[in-house]
């Protein structure tokens, strides 16, 4: 049995897993860079460019990005999530979202 909140801090139907509001920011020779929204908050996804993804080789190279990011922890760089599969994007690496500049810029 489900019980709503009465707090009004959590409102029924505001969580959802789901990705919304889903746009490219950045399409590279062999990446794709997202930016999209759940459980309210917007993350970077990463995936690869779509003349690409049937290769074997570019998949083992998510990955290893993928492992790589999800090592590193520091107050300086964007936090990796997970890698994992978005519908109608394919297999993306689910990253932190950073408001601001480039580097380049």
């Amino acid at each position: 049995m489900s019980k709503s909140s009465d707090s009004s801090f959590i409102q029924p139907g505001t969580i959802d897993s789901n990705w919304s509001e889903l746009s490219i920011v950045q399409n590279k020779q062999y990446n794709v860079l997202y930016i999209g929204k759940r459980y309210g908050k917007f993350h970077m996804l990463k995936g690869i460019a779509s003349q690409y993804k049937g290769s074997t080789d570019y998949q083992l190279l998510q990955e290893k990005e993928f492992l790589l990011g999800y090592k590193l922890n520091h107050p300086n760089i964007a936090e990796t999530y997970s890698l994992e599969e978005v519908a109608d994007y394919g297999k993306c690496i689910v990253m932190e979202y950073v408001d601001g500049t480039t580097l380049a810029e």
